[in-house]
C-alpha cells in the first residue's frame, strides 16, 4: 500500500499491519484455494481466515 493512503486514511495503518503480520505466503494460497476450489466468495474466505477457521 502507498504510504500517500495510509496517511490519509487515519487508523487504516493500524488494521493494514494486523493484516499484514498474518499474511503470509501460505495464507494466500488457502485464501485461493477457499474461493477457487471450496466455492467461497473472497469475502467469506476472509473472514473464514481472519477468525481462524
Amino acid at each position: 500500500m502507498r504510504t500517500d493512503v495510509l496517511e490519509r486514511w487515519e487508523g487504516l495503518e493500524p488494521a493494514f499491519d494486523a493484516v499484514s503480520a498474518r499474511l503470509t505466503t501460505e495464507a494466500l494460497v488457502e485464501l485461493n484455494r477457499a474461493v477457487e476450489l471450496d466455492g467461497l466468495t473472497p469475502a467469506e474466505a476472509a473472514a473464514r481466515w481472519w477468525d481462524g477457521g
